[in-house]
């Protein structure tokens, strides 16, 4: 999908970049932050070693990510006690297991995903910059600093990586820079949700939904394919039959398609992004965006496939 050798130490600078940042401005934190770097490691540690070697299997990245999310939880106390539903709050209020549990699988599935869609210049990039642009918005609105101030070094710290990733692609986030993004959306997202009881937790949903949608589709395609495993790469994502559509069809070279593509594929994080910010406190309004976005998604991919 792209021509030459390219560097796949992007998450390499993200890392550095990120972790400096906190250093400069650790004044304005708790000193508790420094624990979610420490959760970090694991996860970008199996990212980077396959990037480097090509060795590590996707059950040892996913077993590194099962582990960095369990040291978070421990540390942060995450948990996800409101689904937008009163019943199944009350629910999830009295069963700490389930919400524990819950919390668990959202970052799995989220730091995952974020490693699924990274198939074209900008995309996963991109669509991490749309999702915490927003939650910078919410919480600017809302005064709630302390995430607005993580998620401002966090952005910071992967805008020179965008410069050179989008959209002529001379370096990659490989699986460590994948993982970086999606851990840290899931931690902020979590965070964010646990502690503001304002946002209706649809908000926080529709803001990650391209990506676990993405990844939760892909999955069960392929278990239900003969022709691939479940844990197997493939070209049926959304973005690569946009690609293939504008390559094959429309005849433009690989590297115009490239980004050409990833900038289509965008409009769908950035409309959900968008929704999402506008109405962060109208279940109603969110619900009609999340509805939108698998009408969008399926329309899109019916029409190409």
């Amino acid at each position: 999908i792209h021509e030459g050798q390219i560097s796949r130490l992007g998450g390499v600078s993200i890392f550095i970049t990120f972790i400096s940042l906190y250093l400069i401005y650790a004044d304005q934190f708790k000193q508790k932050y420094l624990y979610f770097f420490l959760c970090l490691i694991p996860v970008f540690l199996s990212g980077l070693l396959e990037d480097l070697t090509k060795l590590i299997s996707p059950m040892v990245r996913l077993s590194a990510t099962c582990f960095s999310s369990l040291m978070i939880l421990y540390f942060f106390d995450l948990k996800i006690t409101r689904l937008g539903f009163d019943i199944v709050d009350i629910y999830f209020t009295s069963n700490l297991f389930v919400s524990y549990f819950l919390s668990f699988l959202s970052i799995v599935l989220l730091t995952q995903a974020y490693n699924i869609i990274d198939g074209l210049n900008g995309l996963a990039i991109i669509t991490n910059f749309f999702s915490i642009l927003t939650l910078i918005f919410i919480s600017y609105e809302l005064n709630e600093y302390e995430i607005l101030r993580f998620c401002t070094i966090f952005i910071l710290s992967f805008l020179g990586f965008l410069i050179l990733n989008f959209p002529f692609g001379k370096i990659f986030l490989g699986d460590g820079g994948a993982y970086i993004l999606g851990f840290t959306l899931s931690f902020i997202v979590i965070y964010f949700a646990m502690n503001n009881l304002i946002i209706s937790p649809f908000a926080f949903f529709l803001i990650v939904i391209y990506p676990i949608y993405e990844l939760t589709r892909s999955f069960l395609r392929r278990l239900l394919s003969k022709e691939k495993k479940s844990m197997e790469p493939d070209t049926g994502h959304l973005h690569s039959l946009i690609y293939e559509y504008i390559t094959n069809k429309l005849k433009f070279k690989k590297s115009k398609s490239n980004y050409i593509a990833s900038i289509i594929t965008l409009c769908i994080p950035l409309l959900n992004c968008y929704w999402a910010y506008t109405f962060f406190k109208s279940t109603n309004f969110l619900l009609i965006g999340i509805f939108v976005h698998f009408f969008l998604y399926e329309l899109i991919y019916f029409f190409l496939k």
